[in-house]
């Protein structure tokens, strides 16, 4: 949502996840999210990020995530 790029790696870092990829392609497959994502670097690590401009107010929430549009708006 802060227009940032994540990575595999920045999952496990901040939240200790390990299903990025598989949250990645629900939020698009089912929620329709514009997320794009390239390869990069040496190690060949896949970036995700919201497609530039996009609105956050007019995306759909999954509901473990509903409380986002509240706090956006706060």
């Amino acid at each position: 949502m802060a227009g940032r790029t994540l990575t595999h790696k920045t999952e496990i870092r901040e939240v200790n996840g390990w299903r990025l990829a598989a949250v990645i392609h629900k939020l698009r497959a089912e929620y329709h999210w514009p997320i794009e994502d390239r390869y990069r670097g040496k190690d060949n690590i896949k970036h995700y990020w919201l497609r530039p401009g996009t609105d956050p107010q007019k995306l759909r929430y999954p509901p473990s995530a509903a409380h986002l549009l509240d706090e956006d708006a706060a």
